[in-house]
């Protein structure tokens, strides 16, 4: 019996192991195996520090704390494994050909096999390395005639596909819009690196994704507003992001939902021209601010250019929920692609939203009155809305994250100055709001997006930009 049999059985049997401070034989081999090794090796990461035995294994401990795990295998085979190292796995065996244990021959075959085990490791490394430089000097030759050199060569591991996607098309010739991106979030490219990457590694997944045309993608970088240049970017992923989720409803077959995301219900409105009306309050010096949020508050109520159509989908059939709950057929629905139980339903006067209003009227005079003006409102439509929010109950419930229904009988609607979409420090704006109420159903039967209770497409998109 080999004397590692030998010390496992007695493991078994009395619970001990053997430690380094008992002078045994096999600890006085260990070392010399160690000392061997160490001097061959001359490399003080990899040199050996420690040997011990862990769960019937021995192994030993490097100066850089990784561990190389050995075991006897029986018929003079042993198996060496480097341990704990993500993305590597590369056991080798060796036969010692009958040697006696701790003997020379046995030893220097030790020695041997740690060596190998190393050097294995080392090369798969500076092949990763080489790949990776490989990759980016790819990259750099297709953007170095394209102006994008300085750039790009921030990126880990950039995809080619997405690199040659951003840098050049057959129809349009040279595409510097990601390059453009670029010089707008600054020079300091050490700070912003990380950003820089997600960015990328996102964008490419949006394109991969179909959940936006490029040339829809193209035109909303190329109009990218450079004062909140990082928050409107954050919006075109975020809105990505919420796309592929509502696409998803429809995409199973038997057709459960249709018309996701059609414009049909994406119109509402409080009164024509809503931006345009509240800028001519704001810059009318003798209106003072009550006065501003009397007469905008007569102008919703009137009701002139009101309309309010707020869904993502219908329902094509009658659809069973968890619980026993169902959706009757022809039922416009909302989609949120939100796990928050207090969230926006609807948005109006965002003056602040685009240019050049978000310049213009970001003076500290003109905010102050724009801000006074909402919240009035607000108090206002929250005392009597004339029934406004009565029109929101066409849409028949709300679908949150990971497919969860709440039926319009769940949630409350109320009126509200706060906003998740605000660009600007402290701005506020008009919105209606839900507050989950009730208890929610998840949809899983005929779900073809859901799998062993895995939310596929939740999972897909969490992979961009945490937002």
């Amino acid at each position: 019996m080999k004397k590692i049999d030998k010390l496992i059985e007695n493991f078994f049997e009395t619970g001990r192991v053997v430690r380094e401070q008992e002078e045994t034989n096999m600890d006085e081999c260990f070392w010399s195996i160690a000392d061997s090794y160490n001097e061959i090796i001359g490399d003080d990461e990899w040199e050996i520090e420690n040997h011990t035995q862990y769960d019937g294994d021995w192994y030993f401990e490097m100066g850089n704390q990784k561990r190389v795990f050995f075991r006897y295998n029986g018929d003079d085979v042993y198996e060496f494994y480097l341990d704990g190292i993500e993305g590597y796995d590369n056991p080798i065996e060796v036969n010692v050909g009958g040697f006696d244990e701790c003997s020379e021959e046995w030893k220097s075959t030790m020695v041997r096999s740690l060596i190998k085990v190393i050097s294995d490791y080392k090369t798969y490394l500076d092949e990763k390395e080489k790949e990776r430089l490989r990759k980016i000097n790819d990259v750099k030759d297709i953007s170095t005639s394209l102006g994008a050199s300085g750039q790009i060569s921030l990126f880990t591991n950039p995809d080619m596909e997405c690199v040659k996607d951003f840098f050049q098309s057959p129809k349009r010739g040279s595409n510097t819009y990601l390059k453009n991106i670029f010089e707008k979030l600054g020079s300091n490219y050490d700070e912003n690196v990380s950003f820089y990457n997600k960015i990328f590694n996102d964008l490419c997944q949006i394109i991969k994704s179909g959940s936006l045309g490029r040339g829809t993608l193209y035109k909303k970088l190329k109009t990218l507003d450079p004062v909140d240049f990082e928050g409107d970017i954050k919006d075109v992923i975020k809105q990505s992001k919420s796309l592929l989720y509502e696409l998803s409803f429809c995409k199973c077959e038997n057709d459960y939902f249709r018309d996701c995301n059609s414009n049909e219900g994406q119109t509402s409105a409080l009164i024509k021209g809503s931006n345009t009306y509240l800028k001519t309050l704001i810059d009318d010096s003798s209106l003072d601010v009550e006065e501003c949020v009397d007469e905008l508050y007569k102008k919703i109520i009137e009701g002139g250019g009101r309309k309010i159509s707020k869904h993502d989908t219908t329902s094509n059939k009658k659809i069973k929920l968890e619980g026993g709950i169902h959706i009757e057929p022809d039922l416009p629905i909302e989609i949120k692609y939100e796990s928050k139980t207090d969230f926006i339903l609807s948005e109006f006067f965002s003056l602040y939203k685009n240019e050049p209003d978000r310049t213009n009227y970001n003076t500290p005079e003109r905010f102050s009155r724009y801000n006074s003006i909402i919240s009035g409102v607000v108090e206002e439509l929250n005392a009597n809305d004339g029934g406004i929010l009565n029109l929101f109950d066409a849409t028949g419930g709300i679908f949150l994250k990971n497919y969860m229904y709440y039926p319009k009988e769940h949630y409350r609607l109320y009126w509200s100055d706060k906003s998740e979409r605000s660009q600007l420090p402290g701005e506020k704006r008009l919105t209606v709001r839900f507050e989950i109420t009730g208890e929610g159903y998840q949809w899983r039967e005929g779900n073809c997006n859901l799998e062993n209770n895995k939310d596929f497409i939740s999972e897909y998109v969490e992979n961009f930009l945490d937002l």
